[in-house]
């Protein structure tokens, strides 16, 4: 499953639209942010600043429902804990992929939330 959306609401106890679309922001701000230091990085690659980076954003996607972008970023920890570049290039690229992916389903959830908020009185 590429995106869980009951994940969030679950974890927060919450469906509450206001909740969510801050959640879903900082998400979205937070990994971009350290998904360009790690994408930015030396060549060849800083493999403890790839370990460090894709642990800290596993955990967060997880949590936020980004199942697959967090099974990738584990896989991407792991190769770049082995030293291996070759396949921490590999896996970086094929991580990338599934964080667009995963970047494009956030912002039509966000989208659907601020939808909602629109039409809601008050």
């Amino acid at each position: 499953m590429l995106f869980d959306s009951t994940a969030l609401p679950s974890s927060l106890g919450t469906s509450d639209a206001d909740v969510l679309v801050q959640f879903y922001e900082m998400f979205l701000q937070t990994t971009l942010e350290y998904w360009s230091d790690l994408d930015t990085g030396s060549n060849p690659p800083d493999l403890t600043l790839v370990r460090h980076t894709a642990h800290k954003l596993k955990s967060s996607s997880a949590s936020m429902g980004a199942l697959a972008l967090a099974q990738s970023l584990k896989e991407l920890e792991l190769v770049a804990a082995e030293g291996d570049l070759l396949k921490v290039s590999q896996k970086t690229d094929q991580t990338k992929l599934v964080l667009d992916a995963t970047v494009k389903i956030v912002q039509q959830r966000l989208g659907s939330l601020e939808q909602q908020l629109a039409r809601t009185p008050g």
